[in-house]
Parts: C-alpha cells; sequence; structure tokens
C-alpha cells in the first residue's frame, strides 16, 4: 500500500520560556531636565519547527510496546542482514505473529492507519518464510500448508498478492517510517531517529523520511544532521515547500538569516499562500535589522489569515524596535483580543506604554504579565520603572527587590532602586546601589552621574566632582553631567570654570533651556550683566518652546531683577541661586 507524506504543521513562535534583555530604562534623579534616556527591552523570540499532527493520542503501553517491536526488528535485520526471504526460528517466526496479531487488532482495515505499512511488513516476513519452509515441513500434512496461507491472507483482510507489489526493502522502510511516525508523536524522539534512520537506509531516495527526521532531529538539538536531512529532501523533492520552510526555521535558529530568508521566500513561490513563511520572512528580516520589508511580509501574513495570532505580535515588536510604539499598541491590542493569555504581548504593550510616559496603563499590563507568569523577573522591575515615575516610591523599591530576588542581576535596576531609595530618604541605600550597578556595569555614566548627583545633594562636594568627572569621561557628550558639573563648580565659588562646563553642555545640546539660564547666572555672578542678560532672554525663549513654567517664571524673576541692577550695587550680587 502506498505511504501518505507526513505534512507540515506550522507551530508558534510565541516564546517559551521567555529570554528577556533587561536594558529598559536608564533615569537620573536630582536634575533641572530630566535626563531623556530609554531603551527597549527586547524578548528573543525563540521559534519553534513545524512538524506533523498526529490526531490519536495512544496510551503510554502503546508507546512501550511499538518500542519493543522497533528493537526487536532492527535486532532481526541485525542478525539476519536482509529483511527478505528470512529461515526463521521458531522464537522468531512466535514473536512476529504475535505482533501480526496485535496489529491486526488494532488495524484491521484501515489502510490509512499509521501502523498499516508495519502490518504489510510483518505479513511479507511471515509469508516469505512460509513459502520458502513451511512446505518442506508440511509435505505429509498439505492440509496444514493450504489451511495455514488461507488463515494468513483472511487475518490481512487483503489479497497478499497486493502486499507483494513492493519490494522487502522498500515495504520495511515504510514499517519503519510508520513506527518513527507515532515514536516522535509519543516523544520517543531518539527512538523515532533510529526508526528513521532505517527507513532510509533501506530506502535511500525516501524524502519524507529523511525530511521527517530532519525535524526529530532539530527538536533532539541535533542541528547540523537536521540540515542535513532537510537538504537530502529538498534535494529528493525540490518542490515541497514545507522543506524549505523548516530548513528556514532551522536556519534562523542557527542565525543564518540570509539562508532563512531564501528559504521562506522558495516555499512561498511553491506555496503562495504560505501564511507562516510570511510570518517567520518578516522574523528573519526584523533579524537583519530589515524592519519595513518585515512589516509588510507580516501585514501579507494576516491579510492571508486575519486572525493570526502571532503576525500580529511580531508585528507589533518589529514596530516596537522602529520606536513606533503606538502602532506596536494597536497591534498588541489586536494580539491580546484574540489571545488573552499572551504574556508577552501584556508585557511589549505595558513597555510601549512606559515609554510614552502613559505609566498608568502600563502598570495595568504588567500586572496582567505578572498574573499570568509571575516569575519573570523583568515584568517587576518594568512595574517598577512605572511606579517609580508616577511616585510610588515604596511600591516600586517592592517591585525592583522582586526584580532582583528573581536573578535580574541587571545595572539598570540597581540604578533605579538607588533612584528611588534617594528620592524617599534612604540615602546610605541609594548609595550602595548606586555603586552596585558601578560594580556590575564599570563604564555606567548614568549611575556615576545619579550618584553624582545624591552626593552634591548631600553636601558631599568632593565626590559627586569626581562622579561627574568619571561621567563626563565615559560619555564625553553627556551635557546633564557638563551642566551639574558646572552648577557644583559655581556653588563652590569657581564661576569661571562653572561657565566652561556651561558653554560646552550648550554645545552639547543648543536647546538646553536650563543650561542657558544657568549660564546667565554664573555671567551674573561676575558681573557680566549685559552677556548674563542675553542668556536668560535665550533661556526664556526655550523655557517658552518648551512649556516649561517653572523655568520661564525662574528666569523673569531673575531678569527683572537685572533690569533693576545699577552699579552702585555692584557690592550688593544679585540675589540669584
Amino acid at each position: 500500500m502506498s505511504m501518505e507524506t507526513q505534512s507540515a504543521f506550522d507551530m508558534s513562535p510565541t516564546p517559551s520560556p521567555l529570554t528577556l534583555d533587561p536594558v529598559l530604562l536608564d533615569e537620573t534623579s536630582n536634575k533641572p531636565q530630566p535626563f531623556k534616556r530609554s531603551e527597549p527591552i527586547h524578548i528573543q523570540v525563540q521559534i519553534r519547527l513545524s512538524a506533523p499532527t498526529v490526531p490519536i493520542t495512544y496510551r503510554e503501553s502503546a508507546y512501550q510496546w511499538l518500542t519493543e517491536v522497533l528493537d526487536g526488528l532492527i535486532d532481526f535485520g541485525r542478525r539476519h542482514g536482509h529483511y527478505g526471504v528470512i529461515k526463521l526460528t521458531k522464537d522468531e517466526y512466535q514473536w512476529l505473529d504475535d505482533v501480526l496479531e496485535e496489529l491486526i487488532c488494532s488495524v484491521g482495515e484501515d489502510e490509512n492507519h499509521p501502523l498499516a505499512p508495519l502490518m504489510d511488513f510483518i505479513i511479507r516476513l511471515i509469508a516469505n518464510y512460509e513459502q520458502a519452509y513451511v512446505p518442506k515441513l508440511t509435505e505429509r500434512f498439505p492440509e496444514l500448508a493450504e489451511e495455514g496461507a488461507l488463515e494468513a491472507v483472511s487475518e490481512n483482510k487483503q489479497p497478499v498478492s497486493n502486499i507483494f507489489k513492493q519490494s522487502e526493502s522498500e515495504l520495511a522502510a515504510h514499517a519503519f517510517f510508520s513506527i518513527g511516525f507515532l515514536l516522535y508523536h509519543g516523544n520517543r524522539i531518539e527512538k523515532a531517529i533510529s526508526a528513521y534512520d532505517k527507513a532510509t537506509a533501506l530506502k535511500p531516495d525516501f524524502w519524507e523520511a529523511f525530511y521527517d527526521r530532519g525535524i526529530a532531529r532539530y527538536d533532539f538539538k541535533q542541528y547540523a544532521e537536521a540540515m542535513t536531512d532537510f537538504n537530502k529532501a529538498i534535494e529528493l523533492n525540490h518542490n515541497f515547500a514545507s522543506a524549505y520552510y523548516n530548513r528556514g526555521i532551522l536556519k534562523s535558529e542557527l542565525k543564518n538569516y540570509e539562508g532563512a530568508i531564501a528559504d521562506f521566500n522558495e516555499a512561498i513561490i511553491l506555496k503562495p499562500d504560505h501564511v507562516e513563511a510570511y510570518n517567520h520572512l518578516g522574523i528573519a528580516k526584523s533579524k537583519l535589522g530589515q524592519h519595513e520589508s518585515a512589516i509588510n511580509d507580516l501585514a501579507k501574513a494576516i491579510e492571508l489569515n486575519p486572525n493570526h495570532t502571532d503576525a500580529y505580535y511580531n508585528r507589533g515588536y518589529t514596530n516596537y524596535q522602529l520606536g513606533n510604539f503606538q502602532t506596536t499598541i494597536n497591534d498588541l491590542d489586536k494580539t491580546i483580543e484574540l489571545d488573552p493569555s499572551n504574556f508577552t504581548a501584556y508585557y511589549y504593550r505595558g513597555s510601549a506604554r512606559l515609554l510614552l510616559d502613559n505609566s498608568q496603563v502600563a502598570i495595568d499590563d504588567f500586572d496582567k504579565a505578572i498574573k499570568l507568569k509571575p516569575d519573570i523577573a523583568e515584568s517587576y522591575y518594568c512595574r517598577g520603572v512605572a511606579k517609580k515615575r508616577l511616585g510610588n516610591l515604596q511600591e516600586a523599591i517592592t517591585d525592583f527587590n522582586k526584580a532582583i530576588e528573581l536573578g535580574l542581576n541587571s545595572a539598570e535596576v540597581y540604578l533605579n532602586r538607588a533612584d528611588a531609595m534617594g528620592e524617599s530618604g534612604q540615602h546610605d541605600e541609594a548609595l550602595a546601589d548606586y555603586t552596585e550597578a558601578i560594580h556590575i556595569k564599570p563604564d555606567y555614566a548614568a549611575a556615576y552621574y545619579n550618584r553624582g548627583n545624591l552626593e552634591q545633594k548631600h553636601g558631599q562636594y568632593n565626590e559627586a566632582l569626581v562622579d561627574y568627572t568619571e561621567a563626563i569621561r565615559i560619555k564625553p557628550n553627556f551635557a546633564e553631567a557638563y551642566h551639574n558639573r558646572g552648577s557644583l563648580k559655581r556653588e563652590l565659588g569657581h564661576s569661571d570654570a562653572a561657565l566652561v562646563d556651561y558653554t560646552e553642555a550648550i554645545r552639547i545640546e543648543p536647546d538646553y533651556a536650563e543650561a542657558h539660564a544657568n549660564l546667565g547666572m554664573a555671567k551674573a555672578g561676575l558681573d557680566r550683566i549685559d552677556e548674563a542678560r542675553s542668556d536668560f532672554q535665550k533661556a526664556l525663549e526655550l523655557a517658552k518652546q518648551q512649556d516649561n513654567n517653572n523655568l520661564k517664571t525662574f528666569i523673569e524673576e531673575r531678569l527683572q531683577e537685572l533690569n533693576n541692577f545699577t552699579p552702585q550695587d555692584s557690592e550688593n550680587k544679585l540675589t540669584l541661586i
């Protein structure tokens, strides 16, 4: 009987378990202008290989029996060197007869049963033996030989001649293939590979066996061997879209994204409505930074299947990488509508909302993510950042503590916990966390900067000056560090040195309103009134553009003082702070 080809079945690309890259937000504290730094968190999408489906799940004892049959047949072939006409021992004959009896009970007349090829093979082994050897033993009792032949035909419910249309090797190959098929789905992957090994050895052009063995080897993490099998399957049948698709999945796993893209494209040529090929083509392109093209492919997947949860998720993730956070939210809304238990969708929607400064709704998403997966440290970290932004400092600290407890030993989590502790008056604990952040990440400019802010606030001026300087050394274009170091120098009475730092901050960031204002204050302190007035005017213009009303009011008051200033007042310095 003919063997049916296993068809590919596309698995979800949703990662499990998740791997997150915990670099979300570096935040600074105690500063005139927020330090604008935000980096996305990345979950590495683990792509599962497609595999055939089996509609029936068998009992554990059935898989155990099938494993024993596989071992017995392999040993049988090893002893005899082939599966043709064999003179069986009494024990071998009895064993084959017992196997056949079990198969007849299971398969019956169902030619499409997964074990039908195995039953055909066992019948052939028994029939070959009986035709070659049984007559010699029954010459005195011919009626027994006739009765035995009729019984074999009757039990199989089909003419023996149909079975003999295939060679012994081909029949054996299909038998081992059917065993491998079922053992794979019984999670006996290593045994399934052994069965496929026999199938390909017996029938070297058996492309279905190479293809299925490739899937099994992928699951067994034998990636090089799986690649060889997919290559062979394609060599033997270059029109099989699923082989290209699965080889593309494997290449993606091996980070050969260019090769994966070529295979997904080939799968689409052969099967233009291959939704998963478009989906994974988009993923591979996104890995190479081809985000716009990736979005087009994911849109095609959605066009072909408007309810494709993973395509919405992957398109949302790709837009996240592009910084299109509102578009990300729109796609993840649809993902969650289709799959309310999708942890990653809540996680990234919360991250996108956080990056849009929608902290409260971000917290709602992180709450749901934590409910779905309570042991993911990054969810607590992100929720802690959102709570810190809303001023819920103790709750934020609790979340940061939980993230660290769950193993998130990142500089960012210590920096954010330090910020929260510093703002809540826990000075020593905050300093310890900043120091730990620097220990984990020695070139972490934000940690030196924030520690400098805290030290300056508490009168540790020398330490603050060292930290600001180190932040600038690590990040030479760090405008905020120049600005705050300038303010510290002015506070210490070094106005000329402060002018240099303020000027450098403005060179780096020309629209830095606070730096213009403080430059004016430093110049006013040096009685350079006209220059100070000019700096204040520039600062006022920027403050109005930026809707910074507090700074606007402050500058207007200082300008009023300057306008009332006379040379006779030179001994009485301006009340600038």
